[in-house]
């Protein structure tokens, strides 16, 4: 207990933004010797809490594949990462590359909906202010009802729809901020052209609401 209190307590040395790549955070472990270097776009996560996590894992310094695979095992159990790699390199640095799985849209303004169909906690929501939100019972989104919402999802994202609402009868209730439009997953996706001129027309406020 004494050795990882004493750990989480390090604070990283370094911190570059590198632009080509994301950002880039070094920190060295004073009690291993080990040097870390974390790259990623990080929107989910917490980057200092993501550096406290790894700096408190507690392989000893010559235990190198121990150590990578706590890594390993810690990032794999993160419902937001899609992929990681972890490279060891002399003389005692650590390389770790991170993706993050990109969320689709916000699930009750307080999850997300994952591109496999997850519906995860969201610590982050708000770094994620630019996806649509949905109203919807979470216990409903089956494989079925997770592609339909994939599939309007593109829809949606070209027209200023702040809100969508799935009825008890598979209508969708689109809000626009201006009013509300209510249609069929069939008429979003046939007469996609239409759906988004009304809701246009609604937002601007040329129209109360519509249903198609």
């Amino acid at each position: 207990m004494v050795r990882r209190a004493k750990q989480m307590a390090i604070i990283p040395i370094l911190i570059i933004a590198v632009a080509a790549f994301g950002v880039l955070f070094v920190v060295t472990d004073q009690e291993t010797n080990r040097s870390i270097h974390v790259k990623g776009v990080f929107v989910l996560f917490d980057e200092k809490e993501l550096l406290n996590r790894i700096m408190s894992l507690s392989a000893e310094e010559h235990d190198r594949q121990r150590f990578i695979d706590e890594v390993y095992n810690m990032l794999n159990s993160e419902p937001y990462v899609a992929s990681s790699s972890i490279r060891y390199s002399w003389p005692n640095e650590v390389e770790i590359s991170i993706t993050e799985i990109n969320p689709l849209a916000v699930v009750n303004q307080s999850a997300l909906l994952l591109g496999d169909c997850r519906i995860v906690s969201g610590s982050q929501i708000s770094s994620t202010a630019s996806l649509v939100n949905i109203e919807i019972d979470e216990k409903s989104v089956d494989e079925k009802k997770c592609q339909e919402l994939m599939n309007i999802l593109p829809v949606i994202r070209k027209i200023p729809v702040i809100n969508l609402s799935v009825l008890v009868n598979d209508d969708y209730i689109l809000e626009t901020g201006g009013g509300q439009l209510v249609a069929g997953y069939k008429s979003i996706i046939e007469d996609r052209e239409k759906v988004r001129k009304l809701a246009v027309m609604i937002h601007t406020g040329e129209l109360d609401a519509e249903y198609v």
